[in-house]
């Protein structure tokens, strides 16, 4: 689990995930968070550049249960 404050080019930390960016260098993901990458979720300012905290804020909301659908469904693959 990687959790992330965005003080700098938020690939700075990443370049080494092999994870896509977009042209303004922002993570490429979803409307889930799903990045390029399976099992890797993005959210917030490294995804969607600087907005509000309300929306930032919502977004991870979002993404939070779409991590948690994820986690569930390798539980689910484990027991079968």
């Amino acid at each position: 689990l990687k959790i992330m404050e965005n003080e700098k080019h938020p690939l700075d930390d990443l370049k080494n995930d092999d994870l896509e960016a977009n042209s303004r260098g922002l993570l490429v993901a979803d409307s889930t968070g799903h990045t390029t990458r399976p099992g890797i979720f993005a959210s917030g300012d490294v995804v969607n550049g600087a907005r509000t905290v309300v929306e930032a804020v919502a977004h991870s909301k979002v993404v939070a249960e779409s991590m948690h659908q994820y986690m569930q469904s390798l539980a689910e693959k484990e027991t079968t």
